[in-house]
């Protein structure tokens, strides 16, 4: 079936159905955004047993969450 729609939203829904995670986060997230994101999860997070936890909060900090995201994380992973 084919839907009405422009030819980019067509190909960016094509990608996203091929590259889900990565389409998504490299259009919310520069790579100097990823960094400074990363830098302040760790500051926040030191060293966490799981690095899903660390690329969780570098993923909520560049979708807007800013410090508040990794200060939420690390509160959330003190229980």
């Amino acid at each position: 079936a084919q839907l009405g729609g422009s030819s980019h939203a067509q190909q960016y829904l094509q990608n996203l159905d091929e590259h889900p995670n990565k389409l998504m986060f490299s259009q919310m997230c520069n790579p100097q955004a990823q960094a400074d994101a990363r830098a302040l999860c760790q500051k926040h997070l030191g060293t966490v047993e799981h690095s899903s936890y660390l690329e969780e909060c570098v993923y909520d900090v560049c979708a807007g969450g800013g410090e508040v995201a990794a200060e939420m994380t690390a509160e959330m992973l003190k229980f």
